[in-house]
């Protein structure tokens, strides 16, 4: 779904059609037929004028969708200096599983640390996301810097990653930490050819 911004509605987005977004909360509400690669544009465009957007899906398949348009955002991102993550939540619902809410951050591009590698924890789509969570939050506390990639392909996988570190972030809020998600491509080679996987890393901070 679109929406058509018209110029008595915002200042910030005059005349432009932004992918299903709620102009009055910042909502982009992402459906497993959602193109990435539009709600990215989105994402992009939001996030240059002004505080980002709240991204919201519900279910594994729309999940994934949302998260490779923050990976895409972020690209779009590169020459205007703005690197985009988001605060992880999976929002509790009797009846709606898989309820997932990106809140997306902003802030100024920076150059990768050099010799600073990153703890990498390897999900795959059976794995315990508690479990996972706890090793994120471990070595969070001892000021590690963690990588989290899927492992396996498919809308589960990613959807056990982000579960995992919306988790983490329940554990490290005690502690006043929380965790911000990058995500990213990463190609894989593969007997039948290259493959595209997730991966997050994750940019740990003070409460």
């Amino acid at each position: 779904m679109t929406t058509t911004v018209e110029t008595s509605t915002t200042t910030l987005l005059p005349n432009l059609i932004i992918h299903g977004v709620d102009l009055a909360t910042r909502i982009l509400r992402v459906s497993s037929q959602s193109d990435s690669k539009s709600v990215a544009g989105s994402i992009a465009h939001i996030s240059r004028a002004g505080e980002p957007p709240v991204v919201t899906a519900v279910g594994a398949n729309s999940s994934n969708q949302a998260i490779k348009a923050v990976a895409i955002a972020r690209n779009y991102l590169v020459q205007d200096e703005i690197d985009v993550g988001c605060l992880v939540q999976i929002v509790k619902d009797e009846e709606i599983t898989h309820n997932l809410q990106l809140t997306i951050v902003k802030r100024a591009r920076r150059e990768p640390a050099e010799n600073l590698e990153a703890f990498e924890l390897k999900v795959k789509r059976e794995s315990d996301p508690a479990k996972t969570a706890g090793a994120i939050a471990g070595k969070a506390r001892e000021g590690v810097r963690v990588s989290v990639t899927c492992a396996t392909f498919g809308a589960e996988t990613v959807y056990c990653a982000i579960e995992s570190i919306a988790i983490a972030r329940q554990y490290l809020a005690k502690d006043g930490l929380d965790i911000t998600a990058y995500p990213s491509f990463l190609s894989v080679q593969l007997d039948d050819g290259m493959r595209t996987a997730i991966r997050f890393e994750l940019l740990i901070s003070q409460i």
